[in-house]
């Protein structure tokens, strides 16, 4: 009998928490959390009883790497309680995620990732027009959210764009972005850059970048903002182009000084508003929206825990088995590491949360594991016991 454990060993490999401003369209940018030395679930967030708090988890340092088909004997999620939570207890789903080349992608450098997903379009309020400004496309969108770019230090969400196809014909001479600031970026400029769309309608081949404009003369509230094609840039396009219209810049990386693209929820078919940066694990690069999250795959069933009251200090772990009626954690680790496309060394994803159908009796409840960022307690671990299956030729 082997047992192997892995544990959370990075801010990245953990991602928690729902939007609280606009549920339906939120994003799942960790960089909005001061998640600090806890990670939470349970509470009820924003405007709709069916937004609570929930976390991921990555592990990708299982050692030693549990063999594909090995036979689980057992397996639970340990954490540390950050804070003493003893009120009305809650029914908690968790998950045992299947690959979908997001949240298991290894480090492969920027990418585009649509915002759009599990049902939900989001768009960004853009204007294309010729070299006498005359409208060739127009996305019409009533902006209500704001995504920055170039406020990460790890690469995320470098460039924004959103998908469209072209009305009119025409000799492309500007294009007004809605857009503002977050403080005062820092020396540097901003411009817009249209490419062709590949086969999902994210961005492809450049082919055509405007003049620059200084990054800290974006309005301070989010306005049409024009960008100026000159040269061999005035390109033509042709109606039914599908192309996409991009924000780029190259200011200093910078958390509170950036410059905003303008965006809502739905409004606009035939094209999707997209984020281009570094995906890693479970956060908003490559689930940019928490529907998008919310969609990942878990093929394997899930369980339903009631967690106790915690103590702060003292370790929790998930039951084995769940609740009657719900998948074993044995179970969903066993059809993960058996599906096929599982490889020894893999990482393993769980996820945690709260759903519309399982509310408390009363109050807004919580529980909290310590974070890899806790200065005292063990991040969250994955316990796994297992033994190598035993393969007959006949």
């Amino acid at each position: 009998m082997t047992v192997s454990t892995a544990s959370i060993s990075s801010v990245n490999e953990e991602t928690h928490g729902f939007d609280n401003l606009s549920p339906t369209a939120g994003s799942w940018r960790n960089g909005f959390w001061p998640i600090g030395p806890s990670v939470n679930w349970g509470i009820q967030r924003g405007k709709f009883p069916f937004d609570f708090e929930g976390i991921a988890f990555k592990f990708s340092n299982m050692t030693p790497a549990i063999p594909a088909n090995a036979k689980i004997i057992s397996a639970k999620l340990r954490g540390t309680a950050a804070a003493t939570s003893t009120g009305v207890t809650f029914l908690t789903i968790v998950e045992v995620l299947g690959k979908d080349s997001l949240w298991d992608l290894a480090a492969a450098g920027p990418k585009w990732v649509s915002a759009s997903g599990a049902g939900f379009n989001f768009d960004a309020d853009v204007v294309v027009l010729n070299t006498v400004a005359a409208t060739l496309v127009d996305t019409g969108i009533s902006t209500t959210h704001n995504w920055s770019i170039r406020d990460n230090s790890v690469g995320r969400y470098l460039k924004v764009g959103q998908g469209v196809d072209v009305v009119t014909a025409g000799t492309l001479g500007f294009a007004d972005i809605s857009l503002g600031r977050e403080g005062t970026p820092g020396a540097g400029n901003i411009w817009c850059e249209i490419y062709s769309q590949d086969g999902a309608g994210l961005a492809d081949t450049l082919l055509a970048t405007s003049n620059t404009r200084v990054a800290s003369t974006a309005p301070a509230s989010t306005a049409p903002f024009r960008f100026t094609f000159s040269g061999g840039e005035q390109i033509s396009l042709s109606a039914g182009q599908k192309i996409v219209v991009v924000l780029n810049g190259d200011y200093p990386l910078n958390a509170g000084n950036n410059v905003r693209m303008g965006w809502s929820s739905g409004g606009y078919a035939p094209g999707t508003f997209q984020i281009f940066g570094t995906g890693v694990g479970f956060d908003d690069q490559n689930y940019p929206m928490q529907r998008n999250f919310r969609n990942a795959p878990f093929p394997y069933g899930f369980g339903v825990w009631q967690p106790p009251g915690f103590t702060i200090g003292v370790d929790y772990d998930t039951p084995e088995p769940f609740l009657a009626g719900t998948t074993s954690f044995v179970d969903m680790l066993s059809g993960y590491i058996s599906s096929g496309s599982y490889v020894e060394g893999d990482p393993i994803g769980v996820k945690i949360l709260r759903a519309a159908l399982f509310f408390p009796p009363t109050g807004n409840v919580y529980r909290q594991w310590a974070s890899f960022l806790h200065a005292t307690f063990s991040p969250v671990r994955l316990i796994v016991e297992w033994k190598p299956r035993a393969i007959r030729i006949t």
